[in-house]
């Protein structure tokens, strides 16, 4: 029972720093969709890649955090679960942002 609660802990938080690394690539390259059906379809393609890529690098950090950090001083199981989450939101951020950074503004990426 316990393998089967830490499997569903690592498939949850990663749908959800996937879905959150999405949702930051959807508000950075606009709301508006393209009127071309290709241009549409790139669109997409380029928000579900990069959402997945940048969401398993998150959630990777988040392991090592909540694994090292997190969940040894906190004890309180409802408490736990919202720092978890704020924290995977702040990484999730971060680590959208630092993509940003390379890519536009440094342009190393």
């Amino acid at each position: 029972m316990k393998t089967l609660k830490t499997i569903l802990f690592y498939f949850t938080y990663t749908i959800i720093s996937i879905s959150l690394c999405m949702l930051y690539k959807y508000l950075e390259l606009g709301m508006r969709k393209p009127n071309s059906p290709f241009v549409n379809w790139i669109y997409d393609y380029i928000i579900i890649s990069f959402g997945i890529i940048l969401g398993l690098i998150s959630v990777g950090l988040f392991f090592i955090i909540n694994h090292f950090g997190i969940k040894n001083k906190i004890k309180e199981s409802w408490k736990l679960v919202i720092i978890q989450l704020i924290v995977l939101a702040v990484i999730s951020f971060l680590v959208n942002k630092i993509h940003y950074i390379l890519e536009f503004n440094l342009d190393v990426i």
